[in-house]
Formats: C-alpha cells, structure tokens, sequence
C-alpha cells in the first residue's frame, strides 16, 4: 500500500515537471542565453494554466457547440448523465431536495471551461446562478447568444473570458465549481487544481469528469474516437495529459478537497448513449467536498 502511494506521488510530480515548457529542459537553448534577472523571474510560481494549442485547436470548431449532430454529437448525449450525477451529489452536499424542479436555488456555480455553456445552462435550469468562463472569446459569444433563446434561465447565467487562475487572484469564491472534460487540456495540471480549489468556498463542492490514463482509454478515446470512427476531430485529446483517479485524488486532497463520490461512464458510439459503470478505466465523474 505504501509503495502504491509513493508510485501515485511520484507520477503527480512527473505531472507537475511535464507542464514545463520544453525549452526549459533544451541545453544550449535560450535558457543559455538568459540574464540573471532572467533566471530569477523563471523561478517564480507559474500559474498560467491556459494552453494555447488547445484554445486554438477548439476554437476551430466554435461554431458546433450547439450542433447536436457535429463534432460535439458525444457532449451532447453525455450531458444528461453528467448534469444527474452531479446534481445528485450536489444535493446531498447542501441538504437540498433532489425532486424539487429547482434545488439549487440560491447557489452560486462556476462552469470552468465552458465552452459553448452547454452544461451551464443546464445547471441554471436546477435554479442555480451559473457563471461560465473560457479562455476563448469565440466560445463565449457563442455562448451569449445561446443563452438569449430561453428566456427562463437568460438571467440566470452569464459568461465571461476569464482563467480559473484569473479568478483566484480575483477573489472569487463559488458554492460549487465545475469543470468538465476540461482538465484534460490544460497544460499546468496541478496549478490548475490549486486555482479551482481556491475558489471553491470552504464548505463548498466541485464536479470533474475527465479520462482516465490508462490502455484501454488509449484504445477507445485515441484510436477509437480519433482514427476508427472519426467521433472527434483527430488530434482532439492528447493520452499523456490523461488523468487517473488517483492523481487527482491526490492533487486535489492537498489543496482540501475530499473526494465525495466517483463514477465511471461508458459510451456507446453506435446508438450515441452513455451510461454510469463502476468501470472507470476510460471516462469517469467525482464529486469532491472542501473540508479545510
């Protein structure tokens, strides 16, 4: 048990090393020609947690966040089975009642990574003020003008260009934060994790899904999804970035987050439905309390 700990350590810190840049690590590259003051900047916190490529390669397919039948066809059918799980859970956390139309009135959410908002919008329709950010303006446009169609929840939620780590330093502090198929593209993982701790409130909630990193989770979301079946656009998920339960376990337990609930999910591309597993070796949900 002991050494499995110190194996889940020692991949979170392998983690933490590759969100470097890789010319830090290049001899004779422009760390060489750096001046002292240079160096001594590079040694400060980087809190950045926005990958570039990864805004740019979404941004491309801006327009299709509400095409069900587009490169977003799988988000779409899994956005029910998210928006239950964690609705259920969120429930229990705050002693609401799960068959009310509204429980969640009166909490604040933050969708991080937003996208197109549309699992914000289901989240405002629980009766909950929903804030969705993203790094790409395209994204929020595209989310402000969606949102305009239902005037039922257009008040309810609004979207804003803005990081996680933008928010953190803001002050912001949210009753639940979400973030969904999200960690998987951000290039500093543990710094991400450190920023939506933060603006977690001290008794609040946060709600991941993402993909875990293991064989079949190369077979089925890499060569599957990408190259066999063309779900997604090719080069959509990159499986190094993948993260395990474990890993995320650890890194949000040492920013106070406990885990609360986990699940594992399972699509079928054939007739485009997901359903819940005790099988999280691909895709998987938890649900995580703040205790400190």
């Amino acid at each position: 048990m002991l050494a499995r700990g110190w194996k889940h350590r020692m991949d979170v810190r392998w983690m933490g090393r590759m969100a470097k840049t890789t010319s830090d690590a290049v001899p004779g590259g422009t760390d060489a020609k750096e001046t002292e003051h240079e160096r001594g900047k590079k040694k400060e916190r980087d809190t950045n947690t926005v990958d570039g490529d990864e805004k740019d390669k979404f941004e491309t397919m801006a327009e299709e966040w509400w095409d069900v039948r587009g490169s977003f066809r799988p988000l779409h059918a899994f956005n029910p089975v998210r928006t239950k799980f964690v609705k259920e859970a969120a429930c229990e956390h705050f002693r609401r009642n799960v068959l009310e139309r509204t429980p969640w009135k009166g909490l604040h959410v933050l969708d991080v990574g937003c996208g197109g908002g549309i699992l914000s919008e289901s989240l405002a329709r629980l009766g909950a003020d929903v804030t969705g950010i993203d790094v790409s303006d395209k994204h929020i446009h595209v989310a402000n003008m969606h949102r305009k169609k239902d005037e039922a929840i257009e008040s309810k939620v609004h979207f804003r260009r803005a990081s996680a780590e933008q928010l953190a330093r803001e002050g912001e502090k949210y009753d639940l934060v979400v973030c969904s198929e999200v960690i998987e593209h951000v290039r500093n993982v543990p710094e991400f994790c450190h920023a939506i701790a933060n603006i977690t409130k001290s008794d609040g909630g946060m709600f991941i899904t993402t993909i875990n990193r293991t064989v079949q989770s190369y077979l089925l979301a890499i060569v599957g999804a990408e190259y066999a079946t063309r779900l997604v656009p090719i080069g959509t998920h990159d499986w190094t970035k993948f993260i395990t339960p474990e890993e995320l376990s650890i890194l949000l337990g040492d920013e106070g987050m406990e885990l609360d609930k986990m699940s594992g999910v399972r699509y079928n591309p054939i007739f485009n439905v997901w359903e819940t597993t005790a099988d999280n070796s691909v895709n998987y949900m938890a649900y995580f309390r703040k205790c400190r």
